[in-house]
């Protein structure tokens, strides 16, 4: 008789909610959305032991094919009960996306091209059915305000902490030193308050103050990573660190903004499939009501066996700035995840990790998406059960829901006795 995390491990798929949509013939998709796939070493279908349902979250309202990587936080209770009218639809997640009009149809080779909105990112209001209530018309830092539906800065990840939102994001552009002009790139700490105020609903931001961080609280990108997650309790006297890798055997956590350790990018080692540098994606999950002291991340790696970029590149202008400053070997694709699960207390230990593993393509259930990258997991409320929202190939959003236990039996790759020393028994 198998245990009850073989059946866990092969029952993930079928655990996740069914797809709100309607596909057409044979799974047919609208053109701009079937950007292709990789080969993989290992089967999606059967390492979740059935076709996964994928459910669409990019909002209504904003349409066309350029929002991706969303990332979902579970409101606060206070916040819930100030967004809530007589009627009116009960407010329970926040999700950002991120948008960049155009780079979809290069990737995919579509035309037309569709022209930039010279926004950067956007948030979004979803009831516990995870349907579209509304997009914020606003996001505001101080007095100024970032533009309609400006977030104001690339790749918003959301994190619900001691009853408060706080989001990491990137912004890329160009400053002037001695006249010189260089590319920068920086990663940003904000808290976000989701108001109503006559009727309208806004976002305003504020750097995040504590102690421990610099103001205003960013980091350079090529010296620290972007892809940071908050380790933190929310408290003023908690020390606040940031999760920049995911090592062979603990989790590289680092006190403070900038980090008080400095640790060259080339002393990380590469622990992910074929030797690869394993990325952490976005902040980790408390997963205490399961494994006391035990955090849940997500990670990924290249695995290069579709090189994206030599798609990309002949349908440049030879003129085009991104074409002209490119140099050395293209980004990697396709992308696999891993689970990891690591102690919250120093040092930090990995204890689990899971197999490789991609999402089924949309297109093709045996293969992989060119990119699929986990901008966000929050635990659903009320429920044992993990939000994971994810982006495709930079043009599309989506989004599972999985038990939490059969995640842990993911990470533990079905190993009783692991799962036993640092977990309570499972749920039933």
């Amino acid at each position: 008789m198998p245990s009850r995390y073989t059946r866990a491990w092969r029952c993930i798929a079928t655990s996740c909610i069914a797809h709100a949509g309607v596909r057409g013939p044979a799974g047919a998709r609208p053109a701009h959305q079937r950007c292709g796939w990789g080969a993989a070493t290992f089967s999606p279908v059967e390492l979740f032991g059935g076709a996964l349902a994928v459910l669409d979250v990019r909002p209504v309202s904003f349409g066309g094919a350029h929002l991706f990587n969303p990332s979902v936080a579970a409101l606060p209770l206070a916040t819930r009960a100030v967004l809530q009218q007589e009627g009116g639809d009960d407010h329970v997640y926040l999700v950002a996306f991120r948008y960049r009009g155009g780079f979809c149809e290069l990737l995919c080779g579509r035309a037309p091209v569709e022209l930039s909105l010279r926004i950067r990112g956007m948030l979004c209001l979803y009831d516990r059915a995870f349907r579209e209530i509304a997009c914020l018309r606003d996001v505001a830092q101080g007095a100024l305000s970032a533009g309609l539906a400006d977030y104001g800065s690339y790749d918003v990840f959301l994190k619900t902490i001691a009853g408060r939102i706080y989001a990491t994001s990137v912004i890329y552009g160009h400053k002037r030193k001695r006249g010189v002009r260089r590319d920068v790139a920086e990663f940003y700490l904000h808290s976000i308050d989701v108001l109503r105020r006559n009727n309208t609903i806004t976002a305003h931001k504020r750097w995040l103050a504590h102690a421990d961080v610099a103001s205003p609280a960013s980091l350079d990108v090529n010296r620290y990573g972007k892809n940071l997650g908050i380790v933190w309790d929310g408290t003023a006297a908690g020390p606040f660190s940031l999760l920049h890798w995911l090592d062979r055997n603990v989790a590289d956590v680092r006190r403070g903004v900038p980090p008080l350790l400095q640790r060259p990018i080339d002393a990380v080692p590469h622990a992910g499939l074929r030797g690869r540098r394993l990325h952490h994606n976005g902040s980790p999950l408390a997963v205490d009501a399961w494994c006391p002291g035990l955090r849940l991340s997500f990670g990924h790696v290249h695995t290069d066996e579709v090189n994206a970029t030599a798609r990309l590149l002949p349908l440049l202008s030879p003129s085009s700035s991104w074409a002209a400053s490119y140099r050395g070997p293209p980004p990697g694709t396709v992308y696999v995840h891993y689970v990891v699960l690591w102690r919250y207390n120093p040092p930090h230990e990995i204890v689990a990790t899971s197999q490789p593993f991609c999402f089924p393509s949309l297109d093709a259930l045996d293969r992989c998406d060119l990119i699929q990258f986990v901008s966000g997991y929050a635990r659903a409320p009320g429920s044992d059960d993990l939000i994971i929202t994810y982006g495709i190939n930079d043009c599309l959003s989506a989004r599972v829901r999985v038990p939490v236990e059969d995640m842990l039996a993911l990470a533990f790759q079905n190993d009783s006795a692991a799962r036993r020393r640092w977990c309570k028994p499972p749920r039933h």
